[in-house]
């Protein structure tokens, strides 16, 4: 199959995805030394990456400008506003209020959210290597909190509330760039995600300008241009790239490479301790990694040993296969197959949710809501 690359190289692009993602730091920590606050850098990250972006896109790829359905604006706003928003200012104002062990460990609660929803959202299978593979990652990033030790503080109520939302807008990014992927390019969904993003940072900063800091430090710029290239325009586009070829709940475990890309750059640039717990963090979180890639070879050769629906992608191949044993499709309603196999030619999975999982989504995004509600007043 033509595709067999890049269902290969689907693990590997969203490792690289969170590689950009754990490489934030040591441009938010640069920009932190010339004054920039954490809401300052957040929105930094978000519009360099769409300034970058933009002129690509209508320079290059004026034809993937265009939406399908305004109705697919929602994707976005929950991939965006609801997601990439909520999950940095929530983060943020939980190390504010706690501390920055507490506020990762919050923030990865957003994986196991992910493989929950997505089971009945996408109809993912919860299998055991997934679910032994978040146990892993889920457990290096605690140990490396230094929760365990006492190393985190106290949270309140409220405290408690805004932490779960870093979590819950992890969840919304991935579930909207899922949504999204079967009706546009990974260049598209990265694009229209960072416009909301920087839509929803924008009642956080704008009374908080930057440019005083900029004007006295242009070399911020330099440092501003590689958070947005490298931290923002390559991992969210890559990352729906390779939702495209593999299951959003596998993708996500993934991510964890972001915190181990972070404990890295820490460890060679700003010379930060490598202590045992350093080290058990690193190597289940490593562990993770490589159990939920078991079996990736396997998958693949099942999908060439399809046959005569060696075109098509291997989601798509038990359905119409199922339709063809039970009910041959007849000529006055050519539009059955067609229609059933149409269901299921989406990139890693079926097209799209069910409409009682799209309802199970309003309501649990409506929870969410009411949360940050009672967090922020």
């Amino acid at each position: 199959m033509k595709k067999d690359k890049l269902a290969a190289a689907a693990p590997l692009l969203a490792l690289t995805a969170s590689f950009g993602w754990g490489t934030s730091g040591v441009f938010n920590r640069v920009l932190t030394g010339f004054g920039f606050s954490a809401y300052q850098n957040s929105l930094a990250r978000s519009l360099t990456g769409l300034i970058i972006l933009a002129p690509i896109l209508f320079l290059f790829f004026p034809e993937k400008i265009r939406l399908k359905s305004w109705k697919h604006l929602g994707f976005f706003v929950i991939s965006g506003a609801l997601g990439l928003a909520m999950t940095n200012t929530a983060y943020f104002m939980t190390m504010q209020i706690s501390t920055m062990a507490m506020a990762a460990v919050m923030v990865y609660i957003g994986p196991a959210l992910v493989i929950l929803v997505s089971t009945f959202l996408f109809r993912e299978k919860m299998s055991f290597r997934k679910i032994l593979s978040l146990g892993f990652a889920l457990t290096g990033c605690i140990i490396m909190s230094g929760i365990l030790s006492g190393g985190a503080g106290a949270l309140s109520p409220k405290g408690l509330a805004i932490g779960l939302l870093s979590g819950v807008g992890y969840m919304f990014y991935n579930v909207g760039s899922r949504l999204a992927v079967p009706h546009y390019d990974s260049i598209t969904i990265s694009a229209y995600t960072l416009m909301f993003y920087v839509i929803g940072m924008i009642p956080f900063v704008a009374s908080d300008s930057a440019l005083p800091m900029i004007q006295a430090h242009p070399v911020t710029l330099v440092a501003m241009l590689a958070l947005g290239l490298i931290s923002s325009v390559m991992p969210y586009t890559l990352f729906p790239l390779a939702l495209n070829h593999m299951e959003l709940g596998k993708a996500t475990i993934l991510g964890f490479g972001e915190p181990l890309t972070a404990t890295l750059w820490g460890l060679f640039l700003f010379g930060e301790a490598l202590t045992p717990k350093t080290v058990i963090s690193l190597g289940l979180i490593l562990l993770s990694i490589l159990v939920v890639n078991i079996g990736v070879k396997e998958d693949l050769q099942s999908e060439e040993e399809a046959g005569e629906f060696d075109d098509l992608p291997a989601a798509a191949v038990p359905a119409i296969a199922e339709a063809m044993e039970t009910e041959a499709p007849e000529e006055e309603n050519p539009e059955a197959l067609s229609t059933l196999a149409e269901g299921a030619l989406s990139p890693g999975g079926p097209a799209a949710p069910t409409r009682p999982a799209l309802r199970s989504l309003l309501v649990f995004t409506a929870a969410a809501i009411i949360i940050g509600l009672i967090a922020f007043l």
